[in-house]
């Protein structure tokens, strides 16, 4: 038996042509300078944004001050009447602890004198002055004592 001839495989004649090695991904998203400008305008907007809520704000505190003022002395005339009451509460709590003391004067201030003659009177005090130094007020700072402390 004869042994056959291999017939070995060979390029075509002239060779084959080039291999194309290089990846060939599409073109994907903006360029660089596209999303430059995309980040710039997108920072400018939200400046835009902050300024415009900025004076917005700075608007409703003006209103809301100006309410504030505008009710200023309602909320005085509110706090001066409440002090009043508890004043008057206080002065005739004193009048029944003390009405078996001979020659007792109900409300008499500090020292003897009248409430609205308090010492404290021209830095503001009078009848609050009067008012946290009964003994009835324990437990706020400077009632009952003269040196402002608490007992």
């Amino acid at each position: 038996m004869a042994a056959s001839k291999v017939k070995q495989d060979m390029p075509p004649a002239g060779g084959y042509g080039p291999i194309d090695y290089k990846r060939n991904l599409p073109r994907r998203g903006l360029s660089g300078y596209s999303m430059l400008a995309l980040g710039i305008g997108t920072l400018f907007f939200g400046y835009w944004k902050i300024i415009k809520w900025n004076r917005e704000r700075r608007r409703l505190q003006i209103e809301d001050f100006e309410a504030r003022i505008a009710l200023m002395p309602l909320f005085q005339a509110e706090t001066d009447r409440r002090i009043l009451h508890m004043l008057r509460e206080n002065l005739e709590e004193e009048a029944i602890i003390m009405k078996d003391v001979p020659g007792w004067k109900v409300g008499p201030g500090w020292e003897g004198r009248g409430a609205s003659h308090c010492r404290d009177r021209a830095r503001g005090g009078g009848l609050l002055t009067a008012f946290y130094r009964k003994p009835g007020t324990k437990g706020v700072v400077g009632a009952g004592s003269s040196r402002g402390r608490l007992e």
